[in-house]
């Protein structure tokens, strides 16, 4: 499998919207982690992302990377013992 993140759309695409499998392969996050994390927009084909989504989810991608979720955690996992 490719590994390699493409890059980040700039003024060529600008406005252009972006399937998930995009936001994928620009930030390297697996599908279920994208859905839960990055904002969407509803379009008449259905759930899209923006270039600015695009480029939120490359940012949350190299926050989770480098331990700096932006998101809340819970807490610490509960006692199960």
């Amino acid at each position: 499998m490719d590994r390699r993140l493409r890059s980040v759309p700039r003024t060529a695409d600008a406005g252009r919207l972006h399937t998930i499998v995009e936001v994928v392969a620009a930030c390297g996050l697996p599908g279920p982690v994208i859905l839960q994390l990055v904002p969407r927009t509803w379009t008449d084909v259905g759930w899209m992302y923006t270039d600015t989504q695009l480029r939120e989810a490359v940012v949350i991608a190299g926050e989770i990377r480098a331990g700096r979720q932006r998101f809340p955690r819970s807490g610490p996992p509960a006692d199960r013992s």
